[in-house]
C-alpha cells in the first residue's frame, strides 16, 4: 500500500470570489492552529486596504460617531505567485482535498491533484478560466463589460486599442450622402 505525501504543493485561486468591484478576494480561510496562519495562498494587503477606507468629512464623521456606524472598507488580499507545500495528513489532508475540489485551492502539480481526486488542469490554464468565470458571473450582475470598465479604472488592464478599420469605415459612411432619386 502507497504512503500518502504529508505534504502537497497548492496555489491559491484570487477568482474563486470576487467583491463588488470586480476585485479577486478568493483567499481560502483556515484554522491558524492547523496551518500556522489564518490564510492560505495569501496575505492581507494592509496599504491596498486602507486605500479602500470611506474617506469622510469631519461633518459625516460627527454623524457616524453619533449612530456608531462605522466607515466602510474593502479587505484586500497579496496572493502567492509561487507553490506553497502544505500540510497534507489527519484532518488538513481533508481540509485541503475538499478546498481544491471546491476550487478555493488549485493543485500545483499532478501529485496534488491526484491526491485530492482531481483532475489535474495547470494552475495558470484553471487561473484564467477563474478570471474568466468571474468576469461572465460579474458581468451579468452589474451588465456587460462592467468587470472591465473597473479592472481598467484601478489600472488593472489597458485601454482596449482602437479597431483602425472600424474607425475609418464609421468616418466613411458619415461622410457618404445617401444616393437620392
Amino acid at each position: 500500500m502507497p504512503l500518502h505525501p504529508t505534504h502537497i504543493n497548492v496555489l491559491p485561486n484570487p477568482y474563486c470570489a470576487t467583491d463588488g468591484e470586480g476585485r479577486p478576494v478568493g483567499i481560502c480561510s483556515c484554522d491558524p492552529d492547523m496551518f500556522g496562519s489564518n490564510w492560505l495562498g495569501g496575505t492581507i494587503d494592509i496599504d491596498a486596504t486602507n486605500a479602500t477606507v470611506e474617506k469622510l468629512s469631519v461633518f459625516q464623521r460627527k454623524q457616524r460617531s453619533q449612530s456608531m456606524v462605522a466607515p466602510r472598507q474593502s479587505v484586500l488580499f497579496k496572493f502567492d505567485t509561487e507553490p506553497l507545500a502544505v500540510k497534507f495528513t489527519g484532518e488538513a489532508r481533508y481540509f485541503i482535498a475538499k478546498k481544491i475540489r471546491q476550487g478555493e485551492l488549485l493543485a500545483a502539480d499532478r501529485e496534488a491533484a491526484k491526491e485530492a481526486g482531481v483532475k489535474f488542469v495547470e494552475p495558470s490554464i484553471a487561473q484564467a478560466k477563474a478570471l474568466g468565470a468571474a468576469r461572465e458571473k460579474f458581468d451579468a450582475l452589474y451588465g456587460a463589460g462592467s468587470f472591465d470598465m473597473l479592472a481598467r479604472e484601478r489600472g488593472e488592464i489597458s485601454e482596449p486599442e482602437p479597431d483602425v478599420e472600424t474607425d475609418k469605415s464609421r468616418k466613411s459612411s458619415k461622410n457618404s450622402t445617401p444616393k437620392g432619386d
